[in-house]
């Protein structure tokens, strides 16, 4: 069974905490299918983000990681690390322009 929800944003999922993998999945989907055909010509590149907020047990970090092994095609997660002093989550990512632009439409 898919879940297709059309007019959800997935920022509203985050924010609101309701953000179950299938939802996600099926959204990551489209934006995955929209982007892949740019994707295969772009090289890779290295970033750093930095997501700032409550940081819970590990909830977020599975969510990240579930977020760039469904978008990337090519590119990947490198690393994360938590600091949850600061309530911040930095992860390395390696990924070409259009899926880091993809990636920063859906979590900022």
């Amino acid at each position: 069974m898919r879940t297709h929800i059309p007019t959800t944003d997935l920022k509203e999922l985050f924010r609101n905490k309701y953000h179950t993998s299938e939802v996600i999945r099926s959204q990551i989907a489209e934006i995955k299918e929209k982007a892949s055909s740019n994707v295969i010509k772009e090289p890779l590149k290295s970033c750093v983000v930095k997501f700032y907020g409550k940081v819970i047990d590990c909830s977020f970090e599975k969510t990240l990681k579930i977020v760039t092994k469904r978008l990337f095609l090519k590119g990947k997660l490198d690393n994360f690390r938590t600091i949850r002093e600061d309530s911040l989550v930095e992860a390395n990512i390696t990924a070409t322009l259009t899926e880091d632009e993809s990636r920063s439409s859906i979590i900022r």
